[in-house]
């Protein structure tokens, strides 16, 4: 056999199960994956092993703000890295909450309104199905291997933040008062895996929090002056 033949039939045997032909990852990401136009190649990117097949991709950070892109480095680690590492298993967490404050809903969750699906969100159905199937086989060995719950700290953070009973009881002992919106909940819970991951909450998060308590206050302030008012408003009638 001629050298460029054997190399040729490497390739072929490295290419089985591998791609959005056979692999559940690549096509259901090859389907959902919005079209975009040719342009010039990132200026940060990070190479990432699909975690069914192994096939190479390209995954660019030119849209993620420079004070975050670290923190995406290790979340795009393979899956087994977050139940080894707890930074990388925080850079997880920290990830989804990021973008669950972006707006981005859970990919598996559906339509709760009763309206109908879409011609172009019904064709990846049985994609978004696969995809999930193998995720979850792919998790199940993984956590019969180092344990369902391998950083049980984290996912106390994780539920302190999330739940409203756990919260109300997290907060019930402390002099701070408890995060009073779901945004302000979910930048306490990013600033809280920051910690883990960097060391300390990076300084845009803090910035944010102290935002939303200054707001707090800002309307807590008119609440009680409102209230004020309209007792005054009423002992003048009646007076």
């Amino acid at each position: 056999m001629r050298r460029s033949d054997l190399k040729r039939l490497e390739k072929l045997e490295a290419a089985v199960h591998k791609g959005p032909k056979n692999c559940p990852d690549c096509r259901y990401r090859a389907a959902s994956a919005p079209e975009e136009a040719p342009g010039p190649p990132p200026r940060d990117a990070v190479k990432v092993n699909c975690e069914i097949c192994g096939a190479e991709r390209l995954v660019s950070l030119d849209d993620v703000p420079p004070g975050e892109r670290e923190i995406y480095r290790l979340a795009l680690l393979p899956l087994e890295e977050s139940y080894k590492d707890p930074r990388v298993h925080a850079a997880r967490l920290w990830k989804t909450l990021r973008l669950l404050d972006r707006g981005i809903k859970a990919f598996c969750s559906g339509p709760d309104d009763g309206s109908p699906i879409d011609p172009e969100s019904a064709a990846l159905t049985k994609p978004q199905e696969e995809f999930v199937r193998a995720h979850k086989a792919k998790n199940s060995r993984l956590a019969a291997r180092y344990g369902s719950d391998p950083f049980p700290e984290q996912t106390q953070l994780l539920m302190s933040m999330v739940d409203p009973d756990a919260r109300r009881a997290a907060y019930s002992p402390s002099t701070e008062p408890a995060p009073a919106t779901w945004d302000e909940t979910l930048l306490l819970a990013r600033a809280g895996f920051e910690k883990i991951v960097c060391g300390e909450a990076r300084p845009e998060t803090i910035s944010q929090l102290a935002d939303f308590r200054r707001r707090r206050i800002e309307e807590e302030t008119q609440y009680e002056e409102a209230v004020r008012e309209a007792i005054e408003k009423g002992r003048r009638r009646r007076g």
